[in-house]
């Protein structure tokens, strides 16, 4: 972990992104990309039956995001550990270690960490890469084609040196990706040893760019998630919880727009503070972004007494005991809805991305989410009201369909499970 903070130093001292942007182009496109297309066959380690199999963990995890620490805990609880020796990869894995005991390696977040993580998969056995959007853009600048590069050579290296490779419940993207990306997934689809997607849109995006791969729609492990001993607070006022995000950068610079979409969300909370005298929570999931989303919504608002904004200083465990004494919740991220749902708290979605409304379709409430380009306090509100007046119904559905999504969820431990028996 050393090596994290002494080469940050350097790259930056010396302002060696652009050097290492190009090497890494060179060594993916001209070393791995034909080598991966040359190879006969997929020719994985051969390990004896006893041994545990041991494992790498490859996501976003150590970027300080709540929903990514959801992922990683419910994957963790979910491992056999009598079958699976498990190292996580982590860009941080100083804040990483503050929530698991296991091993951690850096895993650098440019060319830096192609080293480091082959010295790691010389010794893997199996690639777990995913769960969570790591087949995602947000756009297609030159910016993200470079980080899919990054991200999708440790994955062509680890078949390179004969790794499994399992795509643990990710999401794609619904929208074409960039040629060059477009060209980095289709190599990776096909020589990954088993593949899930957390909902059925990225299925069959996939599906279009490889329609001969092997592949499930399965639920993001995130679902599985539960708390044991759920206790509510049993007399309070009216609880909303609201999650935002840093709007500005999905509006390409457009200042009238994002004035526009915090001008409603600060009318939202307006109207339930003044009319349905409810108490409301600000929920952020990323220190930094959504805290200073949340800050700028806050100073639209008018009266503040019960508006109170909370800091991301929470495990998902702690994270779900609060969303458990909501009465509903307003969420733009991913995993604060999933987590909500979770302890069948109902949800109302602002979407930013597809798999907002990939996640509402899953759950089977497609008209309780709203595109964040259109979204409007009238909007929300009629789903608030449709909630108190149907709260009962809506919670008897919502239970039934998390048990339903449980059991597609750990049908991608299932799929690891044989791919770690089956030695080709």
């Amino acid at each position: 972990m050393e090596e994290q903070r002494k080469w940050s130093i350097i790259r930056e001292y010396f302002g060696l992104k652009y050097l290492e942007a190009g090497i890494s182009f060179v060594i993916v496109f001209f070393i791995f990309i034909p080598l991966l297309i040359l190879r006969k066959s997929k020719k994985n380690k051969v390990q004896k039956q006893e041994e545990k199999k041991r494992i790498l963990l490859y996501g976003a995890y150590g970027n300080g995001s709540v929903g990514d620490d959801a992922i990683l805990q419910s994957i963790l609880e979910n491992l056999d550990e009598s079958i699976f020796d498990i190292t996580i990869s982590s860009y941080n894995p100083f804040l990483t270690k503050k929530s698991t005991s296991h091993k951690l390696i850096w895993q650098g977040r440019t060319l830096d960490g192609l080293f480091y993580m082959y010295k790691t998969l010389k010794k893997t056995d199996i690639l777990v890469f995913g769960g969570g959007g790591v087949l995602e853009t947000h756009n297609n600048s030159f910016t993200t084609t470079i980080g899919m590069m990054y991200k999708f050579s440790k994955v062509y290296l680890a078949k390179l040196l004969g790794v499994k490779v399992y795509c643990f419940a990710v999401g794609s993207n619904t929208k074409p990706y960039s040629k060059l990306v477009h060209k980095l997934v289709s190599i990776l689809l096909k020589n990954v040893d088993g593949i899930s997607t957390r909902d059925q849109k990225s299925f069959g995006f996939l599906k279009e760019i490889n329609s001969s791969i092997k592949i499930k729609s399965l639920a993001d492990p995130a679902m599985l998630l539960e708390l044991n001993n759920m206790e509510t607070i049993k007399e309070r006022p009216f609880t909303v919880g609201i999650n935002v995000m840093p709007y500005y950068k999905l509006l390409n610079g457009d200042k009238s727009k994002l004035k526009e979409i915090r001008s409603e969300i600060a009318k939202c909370v307006e109207i339930l503070v003044e009319k349905y005298k409810a108490k409301v929570f600000f929920i952020p999931m990323v220190n930094g972004d959504d805290t200073e989303e949340q800050s700028a919504i806050l100073e639209l608002i008018s009266n503040t007494e019960n508006v109170t904004c909370l800091l991301p200083n929470y495990s998902p465990n702690e994270l779900m005991v609060k969303l458990s004494n909501f009465d509903l919740f307003i969420g733009t991220r991913l995993h604060p809805n999933i987590l909500a749902f979770n302890v069948n708290t109902p949800i109302i979605g602002i979407a930013y991305h597809d798999k907002i409304f990939s996640l509402f379709d899953h759950i089977q409430f497609p008209d309780f989410v709203h595109s964040i380009q259109n979204v409007s306090s009238k909007k929300i509100i009629q789903n608030v009201i449709e909630i108190m007046e149907n709260r009962e119904v809506i919670k008897t559905k919502m239970n039934l369909r998390q048990k339903e999504l449980k059991v597609l969820a750990k049908e991608s431990f299932e799929d690891l499970l044989d791919i770690s028996k089956n030695e080709r």
